[in-house]
């Protein structure tokens, strides 16, 4: 890795548009945090409503902490964190389209994804045969080294995991439904659009086999895919291309039960993994287990959240789709573009892309914490659109405007704690 290193440095130091690059990063670098005083450190008390830049790390109060790991970058590639980035907690340049800006116009770099397209019959995919000389080979070669593959995510929106700790994002722009593989070695996306059964993927849930199941809020549908991305069926398909549902944002599966909840605003579905519809609630009135403006759900162990009143308040629901009790969210910026996740404490997570900040309330609605504000440097959030906590209390969060995943982890410093505060939920 070093050598390769050496060698992309030397080669990229000899073409003249890598120096508007290093301008850039030399701007970028002003822009950030002084370090005279060695790795930024957050404070050890503060009002939870004051939020702090997510990086390296983040006192959450009562002996929790949140580490930052790393990031899904445009290009579909997990980078960890490396020392230098610990030390000048580096800003991000990403490209408005498909390719680096600093890539001329006549260049394909690649993709680190392999595209699996999922044509609307009776049409069906061709691979087309290309040939390549050695001259050719060592070209598009030298092009990877020295730039990089392209940019593969362009607005991820939803995200989820799966058991083989892949990333699947849903990318509404492109549009596609992103597999990333953390090594990078089977990477794919499910690519849509005209002809194709995607139209515009929203919502993502993986069940305990790790089909990917898609809501796709133009076709009113609910699309199932095999791990490898192979399609396997639809749901809610009433034929000619029009779906039962009306305009499904948010999906949520509880693998143990093999129960899907749909959120097809203003109304809740439970279904079961084949589509048959259980329960159905909610209309255009604010009464007694109804909602107003949801934007998206989350699954606890023994409860469905939905968010609702577009952020401003959680209903929590049992597992069948009983009203528990609703909680208000006090003083949260309401707006349409905001995400839910709850991690193993009960502790609830709600993404405000137009705030670019993560708040942490506890199981009663009181708030916590915060965590991230606005900017492109590592731990800050431009439109943070979704989040998700896997069963590690690993946090993944959409960073949409950045055009990236971020990924952090949440922990208890003392396991004493941490056991009492699990005895305690």
């Amino acid at each position: 890795m070093k050598l390769l290193s050496a060698i992309r440095f030397v080669v990229a130091v000899s073409l003249p548009s890598v120096l508007m690059v290093a301008a850039g990063l030399s701007q970028s670098f002003k822009e950030s945090a002084p370090l005279a005083s060695g790795i930024p450190t957050p404070p050890r008390l503060r009002a939870p409503e004051i939020a702090v830049r997510a990086f390296p790390t983040v006192d959450l109060g009562s002996q929790r902490q949140l580490k930052y790991v790393g990031s899904y970058a445009a290009d579909g590639k997990f980078r960890a964190l490396s020392k230098l980035d610990r030390l000048l907690g580096r800003a991000t340049r990403v490209a408005p389209g498909a390719t680096p800006t600093q890539v001329p116009p006549l260049v394909q770099p690649g993709s680190n994804e392999r595209q699996v397209e999922d044509f609307e019959p009776p049409r069906h995919a061709v691979d087309v045969v290309k040939g390549h000389s050695a001259l050719a080979e060592a070209r598009d070669g030298l092009i990877r080294l020295v730039y990089g593959r392209e940019n593969v995510l362009r607005a991820p929106r939803h995200v989820t995991t799966d058991s083989r700790q892949r990333l699947i994002i849903s990318d509404p722009v492109v549009p596609a439904i992103h597999v990333l593989d953390i090594k990078g070695k089977r990477s794919f996306r499910i690519v849509g659009g005209p002809d194709r059964r995607l139209r515009l993927p929203s919502g993502a849930a993986v069940d305990a086999e790790d089909n990917i199941y898609v809501a796709d809020s133009e076709r009113g549908m609910v699309f199932v895919y095999g791990p490898d991305g192979s399609f396997l069926r639809d749901i809610g398909n009433l034929g000619d291309g029009e779906g039962f549902f009306h305009y499904p944002t948010s999906i949520a599966i509880d693998r143990k039960a093999g129960r899907l909840y749909v959120l097809d605003s203003p109304r809740l579905f439970m279904l079961d993994l084949q589509g048959k519809v259980l329960k159905r609630i909610g209309r255009s009135r604010g009464d007694t287990g109804e909602f107003t403006n949801p934007t998206d759900l989350a699954l606890s162990p023994d409860e469905l959240l939905v968010l609702d009143a577009a952020g401003s308040r959680i209903q929590e629901m049992d597992l069948q789709c009983h009203l528990l009790r609703r909680l208000n969210l006090p003083n949260a910026p309401t707006s349409q573009e905001t995400g839910l996740g709850v991690d193993s404490f009960g502790d609830i997570y709600v993404s405000f892309a137009s705030a670019s900040l993560v708040r942490v309330y506890n199981h009663d609605a009181v708030l916590l914490s915060s965590f991230g504000y606005g900017g492109i440097r590592i731990g800050e959030f431009n439109f943070p659109t979704g989040l998700w906590l896997d069963s590690t209390n690993r946090i993944y969060v959409a960073d949409t405007g950045n055009v990236r995943v971020q990924v952090f982890q949440f922990g208890v410093l003392n396991a004493g704690i941490q056991q009492m505060t699990a005895t305690l939920h």
